[in-house]
């Protein structure tokens, strides 16, 4: 017989029996397995006798505790034999709750005494308290409490422990050795969970050392009989309040109701969820001896802290896996047996449910790293055969007993639609029409893994409607041009065209337009050879119903002489005639569609090679002139006369007439910017069809650009074509693209060199892309104390003069393209709190933004005086904020760096999401260079390490590497990130302060400058995004 006795959280072993005083068993109450009952001593009614019954060979486990609002003491028990009245058990003067564990010997009837203690004879309230009894081995426990009963393996159940005192039992069927994982999760945080496993014959098999914490209780025991085993749940003290229980057993079959996880292979990722407090989940995997097996289990909600082991097939624990950051938790082994492993999941600290996390297995040596099956080949979906389907077809691998199939559309990333397919056929009805979707296929062996490569991506669609023609598009825009060529430069068509591409054709909710369809040319990359090659290559692309579109925003003219004999619009480097444009529209087939789009922009008036007056710019009309003249060459060679349609498929749109001026706005151009704001008004949709054909979209954009230029009137060629060719539907898909350029202190869309003396307060600033001087010492503002911060504070497009006082929390804001004050002095901020420059609401004007080391607490301040943040930390200690824009909504995120460990945490203020949370992308000696290196409107994860000059850029967008070690700087540098030739994308740069020199680099190394004129010096720091 064995007494345990708990006083508080404290528990003693007694063993041996203490006697008590006898009383009748006349007025027994009768109590079940596994039930509870409460009651109430006095002076009056000192004694409750509580009756059982039981077999011989039984373990029988009686629990009180106190219930009472007062007292800490519990009866007095004693437990007898009702037939001899042998005493078994007794226990006295104890409080909170006591359990008695006794063996069984004999059959029949049993009464348990709940005696007043001797302390309490002259107490004259009641003692309140709950008793419970169970049995065991196996016995059912009663109808009066059924919590929780028979458990499988990756089952979860709920039960409540509703007294003090209540015993609630789960069971396991065992009939082979095995080790099991239980875990008993709170509910209610009054609960504080307790379990204990017993073998079939009653014996104690865990213990509760050390004791559980207060949130959950988790044993893992090897089980070696065969038989049911009981597993009893209960408070640690006398809490009360609901529970969840969860079991895995190895090795064992999961049971069908929890569906997370089950068999994973290599190279397959699983989603999962902690349902529960206290789930576990398990999945299982193949492997041979020798197989080294990585499993990675990651977060998906912050909620979620990601615990992983991993077990062999015998049940022994090989590792455990823990997540430092709460983020991800790895473990890497190599497997010393052959057979099926277990990889238990689950949350740290079992407080949530509902929370979701991904599971990774990957074999990455070994045996079965040889032997993934290959890829499917000839995967073929169908174009336009079903009205409500689509249906994907491959060829059978030989190795593979199972297909993964993957599906995407638009510029949405594949995704997986149905896993392990036996057969070589799907039918995807999961589709709708006007979409066209790419399938790609990966084979599967349950024993060796996924295939390390996808099959062939192929397209497919339901029905016949306008998704079977394809769509295509050159977006060209040109500010600077080749100093050899000599047009001035403009601001805005780089953005005309980015634009384009990621609100026109990118921002389509109907996602016809696919990135991968589209070719973005500016500044020097659109050549005119590489712009007429870019074209001939849309033309041999392009079938019949095919669509494709050329943008062009740059200078245009026509060339010197009384009788010019060609008009052009500019390249980078040359000038592309109108004979020239008509050759190559020519190559398309007749039955494609073509519309060229021209925003040729000039600043101040038409660019002209010789300053001549401004003449007469019939570009279109010259270009369909020369296109005539050869389809009519071409089909008179061929002994045909020219179709009366001929040239109908080509149509126009025109920023202005020909004697007119094209004017820029603040951003894009002006017809270019109304064409865009266009595709965000569903009154622009004349018709109502909720699709905007492209003349709907040029009539608003026309007229709103008449408005306010009066002198620039777009026009259009062939407007039944433009009518009766959809642009994109209406609405938007989200994806709004944005380049956010530093230190732009002229407004001309490129990054300028700029340095500030804290001493003196003297600014030194240059504009690399109009190689002009900006400042120069005679430009003051600020001075000692002050650091400066880079930042739009006025909303005009260009940097201001910005400077901080950390020490004093101080804040001066000059402008230097409207020199003007915009803040003479304003107190914001102080010790401990630097500055991150960005626009956080997205109202194109930078906000106050503050960063509090250690803590990483943030404080937000718009210039409305609005708190977006307000002591909010979501870190820690040991980051560093980041400038920049990780989504491409145009407004600043939330970003910080872990310095020591190179992970990013990343949120969206505005939606409050997570854009990434705890990706690793640098390490010790590196520090955050954020930019948009890429082009593509998002901010990339870039880290720069100063003992080596390398750069190491991640395209989160696209998850792809930009830059891994590209050499530039080292020690005596600081790296200064910026567009500065004003292309689109971001360069490497570097300062040294000693000498007041600059260095640059392209992403892709292919291009490199060095500014060896000293814009700054000793004494002069670079102005920076953050500090």
């Amino acid at each position: 017989m064995q007494l345990t006795i708990r006083r508080g959280r404290h528990a003693w072993l007694l063993v041996g029996a203490l006697l008590c005083a006898a009383a009748t068993c006349n007025a027994a109450d009768p109590i079940e397995s596994g039930q509870y009952k409460s009651g109430s001593l006095d002076t009056n009614t000192p004694t409750h006798v509580f009756g059982f019954y039981a077999v011989a060979n039984d373990a029988v486990i009686v629990r009180v505790a106190e219930e009472d609002s007062v007292k800490q003491e519990i009866p007095d028990v004693s437990i007898k034999y009702r037939v001899t009245t042998n005493l078994l058990a007794a226990t006295s003067n104890n409080i909170t709750v006591c359990d008695l564990q006794l063996p069984i010997t004999n059959t029949g009837w049993f009464d348990v005494y709940c005696t007043l203690p001797t302390s309490l004879l002259n107490y004259s309230n009641a003692l309140a308290y709950s008793i419970s009894m169970l049995r065991m081995p196996y016995v059912p426990p009663s109808y009066g409490d059924l919590d929780v009963g028979d458990i499988y393996s990756g089952e979860y159940l709920w039960g409540t422990i509703n007294v003090g005192a209540d015993l609630d039992v789960a069971t396991i069927a065992v009939s082979n050795r095995c080790t099991v994982q239980v875990r008993m999760g709170q509910d209610d945080i009054a609960l504080v969970p307790s379990i204990q496993i017993y073998d079939p014959y009653g014996n104690l098999v865990t213990t509760n050392s050390p004791p559980p914490p207060d949130y959950c209780s988790e044993v893992t025991a090897t089980l070696t009989n065969v038989g049911i085993y009981t597993v009893v749940c209960n408070d640690y003290e006398n809490g009360i309040g609901r529970y969840a229980v969860s079991m895995i057993k190895i090795p064992g079959t999961l049971w069908a109701t929890d569906t997370d996880l089950g068999i994973i292979i290599s190279g397959e990722t699983k989603t999962g969820t902690i349902n529960v407090p206290g789930d576990l989940d398990a999945a299982l995997f193949s492997a041979v001896s020798g197989d080294v097996v990585q499993v990675t289990m990651s977060e998906v909600d912050s909620e979620v802290n990601p615990v992983i082991e991993l077990y062999n097939p015998e049940g022994l624990c090989l590792a455990t896996g823990t997540a430092p950051l709460k983020v991800t938790a790895v473990i890497t082994n190599t497997l010393a047996t052959n057979g099926t492993f277990t990889v238990i999941c689950k949350d740290a600290y079992d407080r949530k449910q509902n929370i979701h996390y991904t599971l990774t297995m990957e074999c990455i040596g070994g045996p079965s790293s040889l032997e993934k099956p290959a890829a499917p080949t000839g995967l073929n979906a169908s174009d336009g055969i079903y009205s409500n389907l689509v249906e994907i077809t491959w060829n059978a691998v030989t190795s593979a007993n199972g297909y993964d199939l993957w599906r995407s559309y638009g510029t949405n990333d594949s995704v997986l639609i149905c896993t392990n397919l036996t057969t070589i056929i799907y039918q995807d009805a999961n589709v709708v029409t006007n979409v066209i979707y790419y399938y790609k296929a990966k084979s599967r062996n349950d024993s060796y893994g996924i295939s390390t490569n996808f099959s062939n991506t192929d397209s497919g669609y339901c029905g016949t409607s306008l998704t079977t023609a394809m769509r295509r598009a050159l977006l060209v825009g040109i500010d600077n041009y080749s100093p050899s060529y000599g047009p001035s430069s403009l601001n805005c068509c780089t953005n005309d065209a980015n634009g384009m591409r990621d609100i026109f054709m990118l921002g389509d909710p109907s996602n016809r337009w696919s990135s991968t369809n589209l070719t973005l040319l500016t500044d020097r990359q659109a050549t005119k050879v590489t712009i007429q090659n870019a074209l001939q290559t849309l033309a041999s692309a392009s079938s019949a119903g095919d669509l494709a579109v050329y943008f062009h925003s740059s200078h245009g003219g026509q060339s010197a002489g009384s009788n010019p004999s060609n008009t052009f619009i500019c390249t980078y480097d040359a000038s592309f005639t109108d004979a020239e444009l008509a050759a190559d529209l020519a190559l398309f087939r007749t039955d494609t569609k073509v519309i060229i789009i021209l925003d040729t922009c000039y600043s101040g008036g038409m660019f002209k090679l010789d300053g001549s007056p401004e003449v007469e710019w019939l570009f279109a009309e010259r270009v369909m002139e020369h296109y005539h003249n050869i389809q009519q060459a071409r089909f008179k060679s061929l002994g045909k006369s020219a179709p009366k349609t001929l040239g109908q498929n080509i149509a126009f749109m025109t920023a202005c007439d020909y004697d007119e001026l094209s004017w820029e706005s603040d951003y894009y151009g002006l017809y270019t910017g109304y064409l865009l704001n266009g595709c965000t008004l569903p009154a622009v949709d004349t018709d109502g069809d909720d699709q905007y054909s492209f003349l709907e979209l040029h009539t608003y954009a026309a007229a709103e650009a008449v408005a306010e230029r009066p002198t620039q009137h777009a026009q259009d060629y062939n407007p039944t074509q433009l009518q009766n060719t959809i642009a994109r539907a209406v609405g938007s898909n989200g994806v709004a693209a944005t380049h956010l350029i530093y230190n732009d202190f002229d407004g001309d869309r490129a990054s300028d060199l700029a340095t500030f003396n804290p001493s003196t307060g003297y600014w030194r600033i240059a504009s690399l892309k109009r190689w002009m001087l900006l400042g120069w010492d005679n430009f003051v503002w600020g001075g000692p104390g002050f650091k400066p911060i880079d930042g739009d504070y006025d909303g005009d497009r260009a940097s201001d003069a910005n400077v901080y006082n950390e020490q004093t929390g101080e804040w001066r804001i000059g402008s230097l393209k409207r020199l003007a004050v915009i803040i003479q002095s304003e107190f914001l901020g102080g010790p401990g709190l630097t500055p991150v420059s960005g626009d956080y609401n997205g109202d194109r004007v930078s906000d106050a933004a503050l960063y509090e080391q250690p803590d990483g607490y943030w404080y937000i301040l718009t210039t409305t005086c609005t708190q977006l943040v307000w002591g909010t930390s979501y870190t820690g200690t040991g980051f560093v904020p980041v400038s920049g824009d990780y989504d491409g909504d145009r407004i600043n995120d939330l970003a910080m760096y872990h310095l020591k460990t190179g992970y990013w945490y990343i949120g969206s203020l505005v939606n409050s999401t997570i854009i990434i949370w705890g990706k690793f992308w640098g390490g010790v000696d590196m520090v955050p260079v954020s930019g948009d290196y890429d082009g593509d409107g998002y901010s990339d994860l870039a880290v720069y390490q100063s003992t080596t000059g390398n750069w190491y850029i991640w395209s989160l967008h696209r998850s792809a590497a930009i830059a891994n070690g590209i050499k530039l700087g080292g020690p005596g540098y600081t790296p200064v990130p910026g567009d500065y030739d004003g292309d689109g994308y971001d360069d490497l740069a570097v300062y040294q302060s000693a000498t007041g020199y600059w260095l640059f680099l392209t992403a892709d190394g292919s291009s490199s400058y060095s500014l060896l004129t000293a814009i700054g010096g000793p004494g002069y720091i670079p102005v920076l995004p953050t500090w």
